[in-house]
């Protein structure tokens, strides 16, 4: 029997061991219009400041400065539009519409808030980030609670239902906020906020919403350093 060259079995060798390995597939490419979706969907987050900002200073501002405010949510919301599914589209439009409804009336409680309701739609149905949405909705929990609070007259029902979203949505990240002292002050605004309400005690109502409002400044903060071990 011939013998096979040494080179010849390294070789055979090889190629079967080339033929056995499976080809590790590629990685996918995203297409154009996937692309263009997760910037759309990026875009929400940006989109939804404008409304932020305008549901805080809706009741303090001077009318120019109340007026470039909504100007400037209109827009930011006309680039939205786009990215928005059709019964989205439909409950934007309401809002803006309430918008454009209460500033020649002067109803700055009516602005304020439609205002922060087109915050909660964008800020839903962006996509997820380092910071879990119900951080977002924590800060609109407070923004609508204070809203309510500087309405005339006070819309107190709107307030429990404001505080009891934010306990709502603050239970379900709260396990994963390892830093004890703001998850135990968080806790507790949010549980003045809704003792208030029901009591109607305004001092209370307004010292409560101020410290939720500040503690989700700083929970966005920790969420950012902590995405890990954050749920989203």
């Amino acid at each position: 029997m011939p013998r096979v060259h040494p080179a010849v079995f390294l070789a055979l060798a090889i190629l079967s061991l080339a033929a056995c390995e499976q080809k590790a597939p590629e990685p996918a490419v995203p297409t154009a219009a996937q692309l263009a979706a997760d910037a759309a969907q990026a875009g929400l987050h940006a989109a939804a400041e404008p409304f932020k900002a305008l549901t805080k200073t809706a009741f303090t501002a001077k009318p120019v400065d109340l007026d470039k405010a909504i100007a400037a949510a209109m827009a930011s919301a006309e680039r939205a539009r786009p990215a928005l599914p059709a019964e989205a589209k439909s409950k934007l439009k309401a809002q803006l519409d309430a918008i454009a409804a209460a500033r020649p009336a002067g109803d700055r409680a009516g602005i304020a808030l439609a205002s922060v309701e087109v915050y909660r739609l964008l800020a839903s149905l962006a996509s997820p980030g380092p910071t879990p949405v119900e951080v977002n909705f924590l800060d609109y929990a407070g923004l609508r609670y204070d809203a309510g609070l500087k309405a005339r007259p006070l819309r107190w029902e709107d307030m429990i239902e404001a505080a009891a979203f934010g306990q709502e949505k603050w239970s379900a990240i709260a396990n994963g906020v390892t830093d004890a002292a703001l998850r135990q002050r968080m806790s507790s605004a949010l549980t003045d906020m809704a003792v208030a309400a029901q009591r109607k005690d305004a001092t209370l109502a307004a010292g409560a919403a101020t410290r939720e409002l500040a503690l989700v400044d700083l929970l966005e903060a920790y969420a950012a350093s902590h995405a890990t071990s954050m749920p989203h």
